[in-house]
């Protein structure tokens, strides 16, 4: 029994020695972000990084790289914890693994709070630098066939014409737009190969689902820079991860904004064709079916987090 307890005191110590700063980290973490990027502005000391990353060990990584470690590691811990749990259960009676068990209960549960709310600052993080990346169309290319009359003002639509829409909407955070999920998936479209048949085409598409909209968009690498200027490189997270990057890419809007309420999501059996898919049908508010989007994630994993996260956001838009 006293070995059994003596383990838990280690973890109790581990709990407010060692994880109680990682989620001081975590919750503080865009602060020094920013702080490092305004550093960044500064031309000495972005070559003093670009020096610092020639180093074998550093990896041509940089500066930004190194701040997400430390999160990184709180699911790693929870995994630990786990496999110990396991093996303990094999040479333990339960009784003595009481206080063994609740203590790993309390530090796993404490490292899903702050990788949670990493998670929220992320999303808060590319929610704004989407604001500036996100190109919107000109209602010309929306409908070109329109006739717009001189004098006729289109901003109470989607914007003043022919120009950038003036209105575009906002996608920073607020209390009442957030972004909820994002990801780059495979479009399935139709396109005709002469006036009686057509063909189908895959589009690399990247989806951005806030608690009020859904919106579909196509990645477009922004120019490079002119020689002697410094590229910032974009940060390892989630986005990166994901092949979301608003530093290097604009997110030209390959389809208007739906809301979320006026969507159906339906799961895509697997064939022949579609692997891992979902279809997302837009209907209007006379129920009349507008658009369908058929889109692929790179697993079932990632595809059912799709239609989770649509059906939930669906859900409590209501």
């Amino acid at each position: 029994m006293g070995g059994m307890d003596d383990i838990a005191r280690v973890f109790d110590n581990f709990a407010w020695r060692v994880h109680t700063p990682y989620s001081v980290y975590a919750a503080n973490f865009y602060k020094s972000l920013s702080y490092v990027e305004s550093l960044l502005k500064s031309n000495g000391f972005a070559q003093y990084e670009k020096f610092c990353k020639q180093h074998p060990r550093v990896r041509k990584r940089a500066l930004k790289d190194f701040l997400i470690e430390p999160v990184t590691h709180l699911p790693r811990f929870i995994l630990v914890f786990k496999d110990i749990e396991k093996s303990m259960m094999k040479f333990s009676e339960p009784a003595d693994l009481k206080l063994l068990k609740s203590t790993i209960t309390a530090i796993s549960l404490s490292c899903h709070q702050t990788e949670s709310k990493f998670r929220e600052f992320e999303l808060i993080r590319i929610a704004s630098e989407l604001q500036s990346a996100v190109i919107w169309p000109k209602f010309q290319h929306i409908d070109p066939r329109a006739v717009i009359p001189e004098g006729v003002d289109l901003r109470s639509g989607t914007g003043s014409f022919p120009e950038q829409p003036a209105d575009s909407p906002s996608l920073e955070y607020t209390n009442t737009r957030y972004l909820k999920h994002f990801g780059m998936l495979k479009l399935y479209e139709r396109i005709p190969t002469n006036a009686s048949s057509s063909r189908m085409v895959t589009v690399n598409v990247a989806v951005f689902l806030f608690n009020d909209m859904f919106l579909v968009t196509k990645p477009v690498a922004k120019a490079k820079p002119t020689r002697g200027e410094v590229l910032s490189q974009p940060l390892q997270t989630d986005a990166v991860v994901a092949g979301l990057s608003p530093d290097t890419f604009d997110y030209h809007v390959y389809r208007q904004a739906c809301p979320v309420d006026r969507l159906d999501i339906h799961e895509v059996p697997v064939s022949g064709v579609f692997n891992s898919a979902f279809c997302v049908v837009q209907f209007n508010r006379f129920m009349q079916t507008t658009r369908a989007y058929t889109l692929e994630a790179g697993d079932d994993k990632e595809r059912d987090k799709w239609i989770s996260a649509i059906k939930d956001t669906k859900q409590r838009f209501r």
